[in-house]
């Protein structure tokens, strides 16, 4: 028996001999069969669990709703999940895909601003008051670049890249005019993994779908441990793994091997396109990580107010990034709510 698997079973058994005032039992075949046990319930409470937070994230309707907002952070999400613009008055749209659709393909500077603001007014906007009440439970926490937060530039590759007679590796076309059989709102693996994304047919979400079959990768390397064991080594790790997968798949050669990418040149100007691309999504997201992180963390600490929420966050996005907002913005507004990452409590930094 490994020293980390000891330590955990006599770790579990302690904890069960203390809660019943029983003496130490240091019988290492019973603590075996304790967690064998334990085991053995808790695959079936977690697959309970998985199945029911897959049927709630997948159907929310009112009767879901009204289950799953029993408190403020489900309401938080909710309200990101079921925002939609209306471009007209019978054209609702959501931000997957449609909105980012838009705001990588569309060059009109009055969609784009008229897109940037109705997302935050029908997102951001409603939060504030939850927000705050949030933070209180848990302390108890420019230029239209083709995104809709600006956290990645590069689908603006096709006015910035230096060698405009060179591509970029971008293959959105080529996938369209083979139809690649790839794409599906909800993509099932070997049938207890599942993607829950509704996907475009481009290079990007190529990439994108690749990254997150990296994590289905990961979970398949441990499925078959103990529940306790069922995580990422941290929660950094897992994202690493998903990009390995992503960086991968995006490179020259590999689009090539699939029939991608039918360009065979390997000169310095394509190479110069290809990292300029790479550039304007890997380094220009680092700061806006970085910023959404150092907002929350001023916001949990009180030096960020509700009063300053929106104030303060752009204070950062201009610090950090050198972007401002496209249209001018309000103390009512909540801008760092029209993103995901904010409405659901998940950090960058982890």
């Amino acid at each position: 028996m490994d020293g980390l698997r000891f330590l955990v079973l006599s770790a579990l058994v302690l904890s069960a001999s203390v809660c019943h005032g029983a003496s130490l039992n240091t019988n290492e075949t019973e603590a075996q069969q304790f967690l064998d046990d334990y085991n053995a319930a808790a695959i079936d409470d977690y697959y309970i669990s998985s199945e029911a937070s897959w049927a709630l994230d997948t159907n929310i309707t009112e009767y879901n709703t009204q289950k799953m907002l029993t408190n403020v952070s489900a309401q938080l999400e909710s309200i990101y999940a079921k925002a939609k613009v209306c471009l007209s008055s019978d054209n609702c749209v959501s931000l997957e895909p449609d909105l980012t659709r838009i705001m990588a393909k569309s060059r009109n500077y009055t969609e784009l601003t008229t897109v940037w603001k109705k997302w935050r007014d029908v997102s951001g906007k409603v939060m504030p008051q939850l927000y705050s009440e949030y933070v209180d439970l848990n302390n108890d926490a420019v230029k239209l670049l083709g995104n809709m937060w600006a956290q990645e530039w590069n689908e603006r590759i096709d006015i910035l890249k230096p060698f405009k007679d060179k591509d970029s590796m971008d293959v959105t076309e080529e996938l369209k005019r083979q139809c690649f059989p790839f794409w599906y709102s909800n993509l099932c693996l070997i049938f207890i993994f599942r993607i829950k994304m509704c996907t475009d047919v481009t290079h990007e979400d190529l990439m994108t779908i690749h990254h997150e079959m990296g994590h289905i990768q990961y979970y398949l390397q441990y499925q078959n441990q103990s529940v306790l064991f069922r995580t990422g080594a941290n929660p950094g790790f897992h994202e690493a793994v998903g990009d390995v997968m992503a960086l991968s798949v995006g490179t020259p050669e590999h689009l090539r091997t699939i029939g991608l990418y039918k360009n065979q040149d390997n000169d310095e100007e394509t190479d110069l396109n290809f990292l300029l691309n790479m550039a304007l999504q890997k380094v220009a997201f680092l700061p806006f990580g970085y910023l959404i992180d150092q907002w929350r963390w001023s916001v949990f600490r009180g030096d960020t107010t509700p009063e300053s929420y929106n104030e303060d966050w752009w204070s950062l996005r201009c610090k950090y990034q050198g972007v401002s907002p496209p249209v001018r913005r309000q103390d009512t507004d909540f801008d760092p709510g029209a993103k995901y990452h904010v409405a659901s409590g998940t950090p960058y930094i982890r």
